[in-house]
């Protein structure tokens, strides 16, 4: 399975496996080199892909993924182009996701295609110059929670619709803070 080279879109790389050993190269070079060399990112992501696209190209049967911190060793932009492609299959293979995430980028992603859909419905052309419309989802479709210390867990969407991310990434607001307070203090600026 998966013998031929396979494009991995979240990572832009491509995939191979000969002889139940994986190879990688980017996109654009010539050379394979075996992926246990590669970096953690592509070790924890390509396996992820691979099964979406088994179910979607081979089988052709939905599926629901349940995927823990997809995020892993992820830069934030590749966090970002694995949101893009998981609704993409989504959209077309009618798959269901459960992820559990730490990651504000997932968070504010998913954000991103939620609100592409709802400004898209009155702004198509627009909107989809800056977010394609086959990364569009829709509201109604995602469920956030946050889990409490309690072990109850809390809906963390807006009455927009739209994730408040803001809650798991309390910490950035709190390290702007302490930045905004340093540079006060530097410019003699009193609040």
């Amino acid at each position: 399975l998966f013998k031929n080279e396979t494009v991995i879109e979240p990572l832009d790389i491509v995939y191979k496996n000969e002889e139940g050993k994986g190879f990688i190269k980017k996109r654009n070079e010539n050379d394979f080199f075996n992926l246990s060399n590669g970096a953690s990112g592509y070790k924890s992501t390509i396996p992820i892909v691979l099964l979406t696209k088994y179910y979607s190209e081979i089988k052709r049967r939905k599926k629901t993924f349940i995927i823990e911190e997809p995020e892993l060793n992820l830069f934030p932009s590749s966090q970002k182009r694995l949101m893009e492609y998981f609704v993409d299959q989504l959209n077309i293979f009618g798959h269901q996701l459960l992820i559990t995430t730490h990651s504000p980028y997932i968070l504010t992603s998913l954000n991103n295609l939620m609100y592409a859909n709802q400004v898209g419905k009155n702004h198509h052309e627009e909107t989809n110059s800056i977010i394609e419309d086959i990364y569009w989802l829709n509201a109604s479709d995602v469920s956030a929670y946050l889990m409490l210390k309690d072990g109850t867990c809390e809906s963390i969407i807006d009455e927009e619709g739209l994730i408040k991310a803001e809650k798991i990434d309390e910490v950035s607001r709190r390290l702007n803070e302490e930045f905004d307070s340093l540079q006060n203090l530097e410019l003699g600026i009193k609040i």
